[in-house]
């Protein structure tokens, strides 16, 4: 049942009693993340300062949180907030914001020295209860109006999250690691729109039900040590995400000193070998960044034409090993999605104002069909946003995501249900 607040309650008093709401140390930090929105880094800063003072830690969180409100923060406010981390699939999210109109900014890749223009302003923030519109999937790269996940019903939940075919849900949460190198000092390769994309990605995995950790502008080597760090650590989570936006190259992503990782590198400290810990748990990694630079201008439509189909020499005798049938082992890569913004030496675009194409789609669509949906079909409906998408100025390039999958099961979000 949503909570109501006495009347004529103070703001401090309404302090004391979300703080009696929330009593675990592990559901406040959620709380903090995903309903108060507060950045990662941030709460690790407060509870280090106030180690030995939890209530501290959580007060210092509400006057974070009523900063970054000003006028709009209210005891009425806060008890909203609370009801839609306890409740969400009957409230609606008090906090979301909105965003200016598309505006006329410029589309550019992601390629290192790619000729950018002056960064329109950033997003304007919000407080409003409006639910999520149905917009054209063409449409779903252009922009993200509000970050609102749509919840699942529990009865999809209840009959999905035990079936063999289906990736194991424990109750639990996912982890995501999201790493954004902006360049923001390198002049004409500065990645601007980039910071859209970091809060559309923060807010759409804290929404699902996730544990988020951003990390901002790292050079290759810190990049590396953070995800070696994320590789080691993740207790043993439901599912683990990994977004990396940058410039990049055919096979590599640079990090922030403009040296690069390759992308074989990076999948590799996830491995079953690499990274035990998280074997069988599936990870899905979302790369932004360009992958060559060749533009895509795209081809005519033509009618379609049958095509005679090559037939498959059939197989003779079987396949066979010398290896123990009696010990069971993995393949050295499994349960992993890997997906990409564009194709192998292509472009990425991402539009100075609103954000990359690719994390818009991803976006739009996550928070649209997660209810209902696992996340093959999700990217298939993210490959057909980007493939309907245009440049919306002089540029008339087109560009196409990619997806690499050795998942082994369908892996469904469940969003609403990972409290």
């Amino acid at each position: 049942m949503a909570w109501e607040p006495p009347e004529g309650i103070t703001l401090e008093e309404a302090y004391d009693n979300v703080m009696g709401k929330m009593i675990t140390h592990r559901s406040w930090t959620r709380f903090a993340r995903r309903a108060l929105r507060i950045d990662s880094n941030v709460i690790d800063e407060i509870k280090a300062d106030n180690s030995n003072n939890s209530m501290e830690q959580k007060h210092k969180m509400l006057e974070h949180w009523k900063q970054s409100k000003g006028n709009n923060a209210t005891p009425s406010l806060l008890y909203a907030t609370v009801n839609y981390f306890l409740f969400p699939d009957e409230c609606p999210d008090p906090n979301a914001y909105v965003k200016k109109p598309l505006s006329p900014g410029k589309e550019c890749a992601d390629a290192e020295g790619f000729n950018d223009e002056d960064p329109g302003q950033d997003i304007a923030t919000g407080i409003g209860n409006t639910r999520i519109s149905d917009i054209p999937v063409e449409e779903y790269c252009s922009k993200v109006d509000y970050i609102d996940v749509k919840c699942c019903a529990r009865e999809f939940w209840e009959r999905n999250k035990r079936r063999e075919s289906n990736y194991a849900c424990r109750e639990g949460f996912g982890r995501v690691l999201i790493m954004n190198n902006s360049f923001i000092h390198h002049g004409d390769g500065s990645r601007h729109g980039s910071d859209v994309d970091v809060k559309n990605m923060e807010d759409l995995w804290l929404k699902l039900g996730c544990i988020v950790d951003v990390q901002k502008d790292l050079h290759a080597n810190d990049m590396i040590e953070e995800l070696r760090k994320f590789s080691d650590f993740c207790d043993k989570p439901d599912y683990c995400v990994i977004i990396i936006m940058s410039h990049g190259k055919e096979d590599a992503v640079f990090g922030n000193d403009s040296r690069e990782i390759r992308f074989a590198d990076i999948i590799a400290m996830f491995n079953n070998e690499n990274a035990p810990n998280l074997q069988e748990i599936p990870k899905a990694f979302f790369f932004q960044c360009c992958r060559g630079d060749e533009p895509d201008q795209g081809v005519p439509v033509r009618s379609n034409v049958p095509q005679p189909r090559k037939e498959s020499p059939p197989l003779r005798g079987r396949l066979a090993t010398d290896a123990n049938p009696t010990k069971k082992k993995l393949p050295t890569t499994s349960d992993m999605l890997i997906s990409y913004a564009t194709q192998h030496g292509k472009q990425a675009y991402r539009h100075t104002e609103n954000g990359s194409w690719f994390i818009n789609a991803i976006a739009n669509v996550f928070m649209r069909h997660a209810k209902e949906e696992h996340m093959v079909d999700l990217m298939t409906k993210v490959n057909n946003a980007v493939k309907k998408k245009s440049s919306s100025d002089d540029l008339d390039v087109k560009a196409m995501s990619h997806n690499d999958s050795t998942l082994t099961k369908k892996l469904y979000l469940y969003p609403g249900h990972r409290n």
